[in-house]
């Protein structure tokens, strides 16, 4: 629903931000997702102790990879007929599965039945 604080429904924009985002964060060398692959990844934060410093962290899998579950779940309800974001998740779920390739087939098989009652032909 549309936030009564601004009135505008903003997801359209957020899906297209996502699907986008994820396309630019592949690699040109190598076609991966940057951040999308089950290996570890490096994570550096701000070190709240000891300003100017860096905290550098290694993380179990990529963060884009971490993510993917939240993300699919999100264009799935996006794809509901109701939320008037039908056409922007439908791009944003096109958009991740070109950036992601065989990455994304786990979160594809219900997906697609939602795709097509979205109106994808």
């Amino acid at each position: 629903p549309v936030s009564p604080r601004v009135g505008v429904d903003v997801r359209p924009t957020a899906f297209t931000a996502i699907g986008k985002l994820v396309l630019a964060m592949t690699d040109d060398e190598t076609g991966c997702l940057i951040g999308g692959s089950e290996l570890p990844t490096l994570r550096m934060t701000e070190d709240p102790e000891h300003p100017g410093m860096k905290i550098v962290q290694l993380s179990q899998t990529g963060i884009t990879h971490a993510k993917l579950g939240e993300i699919f779940s999100l264009v799935r309800n996006g794809l509901d007929p109701k939320a008037n974001t039908t056409s922007a998740a439908l791009h944003c779920a096109s958009n991740l599965v070109e950036a992601l390739g065989d990455t994304a087939l786990p979160y594809l098989e219900d997906l697609i039945d939602k795709m097509f009652l979205a109106g994808l032909s």
